[in-house]
């Protein structure tokens, strides 16, 4: 259990709460790759699914994290709730530019 005296505090909190002690879905490899890619960051199940130019344990565990926040919808709606009004509202709009964008074929 975990008390907070402000909400946005305890918002985020509840968010994290349910992907606490799962197991990590991606780790990072304690050496570079001898073939100068840097280094790789692998699935639970030993597939590199990208690198890093330099070690970042600290990045890999936030995106640990936020894996485990948009893979629950009530940890999601926790996060939501606690951006507030207008930065779901820009969000909105970041999102639709997006998804036009995608749909023209001119984006990422």
């Amino acid at each position: 259990m975990a008390v907070f005296a402000d909400r946005f505090l305890a918002l985020l909190t509840a968010a994290a709460l349910p992907g606490t002690g799962r197991d990590s879905l991606l780790s990072l490899a304690g050496d570079p790759d001898p073939d100068g890619w840097g280094y790789a960051v692998r699935l639970d199940d030993g597939t590199v699914v990208g690198h890093l130019a330099q070690f970042d344990e600290d990045l890999i565990d936030s995106v640990n994290c936020l894996v485990s926040i948009v893979h629950s919808a009530g940890s999601l709606a926790y996060e939501l709730e606690a951006a507030g009004a207008v930065a779901l509202e820009r969000c909105g709009a970041l999102l639709e530019e997006r998804i036009v964008t995608a749909a023209a074929g001119t984006g990422p």
